[in-house]
């Protein structure tokens, strides 16, 4: 087996990885390798839009300040900032690559309104089909650069290391064993954990499985005990389970009872809170035996504005315009991951991390919504400037070939992973609903943890037996409730908790969590120092 070898190996077919391929093939020899294309990421299936300030009474600033309020004071104010100054221009990009976004008879983008969002700042593309709109135009964008190879058969599941620096990726294509080396740095844009729960939104590859070879390796991860539930995912068969876009309440829709109750009259935003306040309201409903409907009777014009969403319930003999659409919670995005700074560095040399997979500080305890999407697109030009301005400073090397190894040391040691087969998913599904779920305790927290130990016999480590394991740690080490984590025993936050998350080390085979502030975590000696 021959080794393959470029400048750079992005992990992964989402927004940020096919981003960040597109720019960096610009200067560089990028390899891109995922299980599936595009169309088998999350960023694909989004509904939602790209949260970015326009109108004259909403500005950067009070994106920043919704933002920062979801994220009931854990988030990185600096990267935060960052990121809502930065949108409007990652939307100017994406218009002028093709992106096209749905705008009134006056030619202006049509700016909606979603949960805990103080102004219409969503852009939506399609209507309710954002992701796949968005992605079409940055992957033919991608296609046009003649320095970008595309492997949509690969299962990674290893990272190659020499000493303490990750120099390439270990995998499969088809049957075949495929080993990749990076001159200068391997980066995973995986996506969420949402499959380890019995019901997500998520599509079948978000497993957690970059995260958890990230941690293996030597990476810190963080905020591990942060997992967002959508409130309205369709209560029907089948995993993935279809959302219902959090848009369709931001043109009215309202949340009813079985008997007819509106669930959320009682709070100052009604059917727009957070979603963790909204998705605890439906689920203990739901507990007590109950139902929960969708109201969206009231939207003229749905088939228009969602034909995503309706269509897919018009297969199932629902239509929004007379019916109501029976909804439930389900697991929906990770605000935990490898830690990392807005251009994907990570405390582990030659490797960064991008997208969903990525901790930077931005979706903090919760995540507002429509911030994903674009920090998927933060992040993918993040990571592009950091290594151009590196090129810059450097010599920058001779154009190479992606056979030509030289410049890359050999790798020492390979860290590994097993695929988790249905059998073992399962397992995790019913440890993590019941343990680790929309609402936690400390008993049930503390038998799951028994019931992962068990998966921990592999002859190679289970990746979701990994991600599960740390989620259940760090939510029993968070004594308190905060955004999207929440506990029966102390249903408050603690102020003793303000600013302070939980990082994790492997050491030794053994998780260590260490309890840290904001303000040490942002210092910019917690990253490695990456050179080519």
């Amino acid at each position: 087996m021959k080794p393959e070898v470029c400048d750079f190996i992005v992990v992964g077919s989402g927004l940020s990885g096919t981003t960040a391929s597109c720019l960096l093939a610009k200067f560089a020899d990028v390899l891109q390798v995922s299980k599936t294309p595009p169309t088998g990421s999350n960023s694909w299936a989004a509904q939602g839009g790209v949260a970015a300030a326009l109108k004259d009474s909403d500005s950067p600033q009070l994106h920043a300040a919704d933002t920062l309020a979801a994220g009931a004071g854990l988030c990185d104010v600096q990267h935060v900032q960052r990121l809502t100054q930065r949108a409007p221009q990652l939307m100017a990009w994406l218009t002028a690559i093709g992106a096209g976004f749905d705008s009134d008879e006056q030619g202006r983008v049509r700016l909606g309104l979603e949960g805990a969002h103080s102004q219409p700042r969503i852009w939506h593309a399609g209507g309710d089909a954002t992701g796949r709109h968005i992605l079409q135009a940055v992957d033919a964008a991608a296609a046009a650069q003649p320095r970008l190879a595309r492997w949509t058969d690969m299962e990674v599941t290893g990272l190659l290391l020499a000493g303490q620096r990750v120099v390439g990726i270990f995998g499969k294509r088809g049957n075949q064993p495929s080993a990749v080396y990076a001159r200068r740095a391997v980066i995973l844009a995986t996506g969420g954990i949402g499959q380890l729960y019995p019901y997500t939104s998520n599509p079948t590859g978000a497993t957690g499985s970059g995260i958890a070879l990230a941690y293996l390796a030597g990476a810190r991860v963080q905020n591990m005990e942060f997992v967002q539930f959508h409130p309205t995912v369709l209560a029907a068969p089948g995993n993935p389970r279809f959302l219902i876009s959090e848009a369709v309440r931001g043109a009215g829709a309202k949340l009813f009872d079985e008997q007819g109750r509106h669930l959320m009259a009682d709070f100052p935003r009604q059917d727009l809170e957070p979603r963790d306040l909204v998705a605890r309201q439906i689920h203990r409903h739901l507990l007590a035996g109950g139902r929960v409907y969708l109201d969206a009777r009231g939207i003229p014009d749905f088939a228009e504005r969602f034909p995503t969403i309706s269509a897919r319930l018009a297969t199932l003999g629902i239509h929004p315009e007379q019916d109501l659409i029976p909804v439930a919670p389900a697991a929906h995005f990770f605000m935990g991951g490898v830690a990392a700074d807005l251009s994907g560095r990570t405390s582990l040399d030659g490797l960064f991390v991008l997208g969903e997979a990525a901790c930077t500080g931005v979706h903090g305890a919760n995540r507002l919504a429509s911030n994903s999407l674009l920090e998927c697109l933060l992040m993918g030009h993040e990571v592009a400037a950091f290594w151009q301005a590196e090129g810059n400073r450097a010599n920058p090397r001779t154009h190479k070939t992606h056979t030509d190894a030289s410049n890359v040391p050999d790798a020492d040691r390979v860290v590994e992973i097993q695929p988790d087969d249905e059998s073992t998913l399962q397992s995790i599904h019913e440890t993590l609903w019941q343990a680790g779920g929309i609402v936690r305790d400390p008993d049930r927290m503390r038998a799951g943890l028994d019931e992962l130990a068990s998966l921990a016999t592999k002859d190679k480590p289970s990746p979701g037996a990994i991600v599960a394991s740390l989620i259940l740690q760090a939510a029993l080490m968070r004594e308190e409730s905060r955004g999207a984590h929440f506990r029966t025993d102390v249903p408050q936050p603690v102020p003793a908790w303000d600013d302070q998350i939980i990082v994790w080390l492997r050491q030794d085979g053994v998780d260590v969590g260490s309890v840290v502030s904001l303000a040490a975590v942002g210092r910019p000696d917690q990253f490695a120092v990456h050179t080519g």
